[in-house]
């Protein structure tokens, strides 16, 4: 009984326990007199419990679940002795946290102070911000991780949409870096530029709208890479298109984008690995078209640390 009140104690965590001793002449008593309740010191045992919780939640991704968590450990149960690799894990998670969202600009700010961990995370974290020598495609393997780790999370939903958003920004930033095409607002000096077939560029000039702005999606700029002549990238599309249609087809059907139809984990993992390999592809491609380097490429993020 008494150790199932301890128990329940150490479960509850706000409780305090204490320990009666006392000087002992045999083994069936302590001496009358010489009693004392003394506090039992509980709290690195409390954490080192519910650390095991929040390894868990870092394992899946979960960085503020766990960064909660640790805050309340903090709070209640954590011992001097403990609370300053509490505090260094809390700001660790708040950086992998922010990451996740895309904020990175706040991760690289908490993460700078730590000198000694997590170095190529620090320099991938570089080139995204633009402060390093980057190849100009980092923002797609960050999308590429992020959809994984929402993959791992059961949220098909908005891995397929990250995945969605990479393929349209490889265009975007294709077009940009090596013709000066913003697809927001495509100038038509700009275009006159691309020799494109005259049914292409009647394709695009379509898209004015009565602001006079010429906007091109996804498919469109896809399709005008491919049409520009001795373009590196357009043979990679036209080897890919029928699969990147077809996992579009899957994308605009769900509840996300354009239809009714939650994406299933098969969908996802029967069109993922298309999509990370033309991207792949493309990327590897484009960095060797204009001279850049890949220093690094992003691993997926920790999913624990000391």
């Amino acid at each position: 009984m008494t150790a199932g009140l301890a128990a329940a104690g150490l479960d509850d965590g706000r409780c305090e326990i204490f320990m009666v001793t006392g000087s002992r002449g045999n083994l069936e008593k302590v001496t009358d007199t010489t009693q004392l309740a003394r506090p039992v010191r509980v709290w690195d045992a409390q954490t080192k419990r519910r650390m095991n919780t929040v390894k868990t939640m870092i394992a899946h991704y979960y960085y503020d679940s766990a960064s909660s968590t640790l805050q309340e450990i903090s709070l209640w149960f954590a011992s001097d002795s403990t609370n300053g690799k509490l505090m260094r894990w809390i700001t660790f998670c708040r950086v992998f946290d922010a990451w996740d969202k895309f904020d990175h600009a706040i991760a690289r700010q908490l993460l700078n102070p730590y000198r000694d961990v997590f170095s190529d995370y620090k320099q991938f974290l570089a080139m995204l911000l633009d402060e390093g020598k980057g190849h100009g495609f980092e923002l797609i393997e960050d999308l590429l991780r992020n959809a994984e780790r929402c993959a791992i999370q059961g949220r098909y939903d908005d891995a397929v949409g990250r995945l969605y958003r990479a393929i349209e920004l490889s265009a975007q930033i294709w077009l940009k870096a090596k013709y000066e095409i913003d697809t927001g607002n495509i100038q038509v000096d700009n275009l006159d530029t691309l020799s494109l077939p005259s049914a292409q560029r009647t394709k695009i000039m379509r898209e004015i709208n009565d602001k006079g702005i010429i906007k091109i999606g996804l498919m469109l700029a896809w399709e005008t890479i491919a049409e520009i002549p001795n373009d590196p990238l357009a043979s990679i599309f036209k080897g890919n298109i029928n699969k990147i249609k077809t996992f579009l087809s899957i994308r605009n059907q769900s509840i996300f984008a354009h239809g009714l139809t939650p994406i299933k984990k098969t969908d996802y993992e029967r069109h993922s690995s298309t999509v990370a390999e033309f991207l792949q592809s493309v990327m590897d491609t484009a960095i060797t078209a204009r001279g850049k380097v890949r220093r690094i490429s992003l691993p997926q993020l920790p999913e624990t640390w000391e």
